[in-house]
């Protein structure tokens, strides 16, 4: 693979308009074999990346967005779909869509990433909606101003309408030319309108996740967005000094709890500079308003030893994962099912090659 390919493929993981294409279902689905020990969900080879899923099982389907150039070995950030069918081994996944493109102007020009989907009732311009896509997007190709933006849709696959303008935003001018508000996460609040979305910021000197109760029933006119608040970190664990960095977040309810998975810190040194593993927590959502909320940790480290199969070194790095979810946010399955982003590494040149994909891994929490 060409050096500026690699490069270009590396810069766009650090940070770690409208769909026109159709999701195809009836062709002949790709079948998971196992890379560097570890059967991939789906596999867009070598010339398109593929990392920050998110999973939403509606029905008899998985719709399995993710981060992905639009054109071969081009770094063109768009959000891309796979739908799966449940089949006795799993999931089986059709043809690759772009559903979301970067605008050819504006706030989003740069690039559109690390979508989450939820459903419910939205109205906009007059027209009722189905379906809401929360993504971080930027006016250029530097990794920094990131911020968050909406688009709607009566069908999970699309066609999708975007907002004009983003939610969530990030003035520069207030706090300094940093990375910017990005990585969202959705539950829904009411089955309706109102959602929460989870986001990270970061700032020059600081780095932290933040929760906005959104209400999107009238998208034209969004509330909320003023009020939101920094999530607790206690309880949580990293490796190193012992200061939790809290971002890269994909929440999930069950029962009474919230789940969240997130990067485990601090990344790698090595290029790509992302995370080794992943960690998983619960908390009582009513302790997230206090002063003392803490999470348990479920997992604390699911890394490339978890994933491997035996004789197999499998993937050294394991990041910016979310939790499959319901068509509303809550855990599908018996179980918590991690959808993880994944890098391969080849032990005998000690070279990473690039060769991104998306894995399912599930945790009998």
């Amino acid at each position: 693979m060409k050096k500026r390919w690699i490069a270009a493929l590396c810069a766009l993981t650090l940070a770690l308009t409208l769909g026109l294409a159709g999701c195809k279902t009836d062709e002949a689905p790709f079948t998971p074999k196992p890379v560097d020990g570890v059967p991939l969900a789906f596999d867009d080879g070598i010339s398109y990346y593929a990392y920050a899923p998110a999973a939403v099982v509606d029905g008899e389907r998985m719709y399995l967005y993710y981060t992905s150039n639009r054109t071969a070995e081009q770094n063109d950030p768009s959000i891309a779909l796979r739908v799966g069918k449940r089949t006795a081994d799993g999931w089986s996944f059709g043809d690759r869509s772009i559903v979301l493109e970067a605008s050819a102007s504006g706030w989003d020009a740069g690039g559109v990433t690390d979508a989450d989907v939820v459903k419910g009732a939205f109205s906009y311009q007059g027209t009722q909606y189905s379906w809401l896509m929360v993504y971080q997007g930027r006016a250029d190709r530097a990794e920094n101003n990131h911020q968050i933006g909406a688009a709607l849709a009566n069908a999970p696959d699309g066609p999708w309408v975007k907002l004009g303008e983003p939610v969530l935003t990030y003035d520069d001018a207030e706090t300094g030319y940093a990375w910017g508000v990005g990585q969202p996460t959705l539950l829904s609040y009411d089955r309706a309108g109102k959602v929460y979305l989870s986001y990270t910021r970061g700032e020059t000197l600081f780095t932290g996740q933040f929760l906005a109760e959104l209400d999107f029933s009238d998208a034209s006119a969004v509330t909320g967005a003023d009020a939101a608040f920094m999530l607790p970190e206690t309880g949580l664990q990293d490796g190193g000094s012992g200061t939790v960095l809290f971002n890269n977040v994909g929440l999930a309810a069950r029962g009474a709890n919230w789940y969240a998975v997130r990067d485990f810190n601090p990344v790698a040194s090595a290029a790509p500079s992302v995370a080794t593993a992943v960690q998983v927590a619960h908390i009582d959502p009513a302790d997230i308003y206090t002063a003392d909320g803490s999470w348990t940790v479920d997992e604390e480290r699911l890394n490339f030893l978890d994933l491997a199969a035996e004789d197999n070194n499998g993937w050294e790095r394991v990041y910016s994962a979310s939790i499959v979810k319901d068509a509303y946010g809550q855990a599908y399955g018996n179980g918590i099912t991690v959808a993880a982003s994944v890098t391969s590494y080849d032990p005998t040149t000690r070279e990473y090659l690039y060769y991104q994909g998306i894995i399912l891994h599930e945790l009998p929490v």
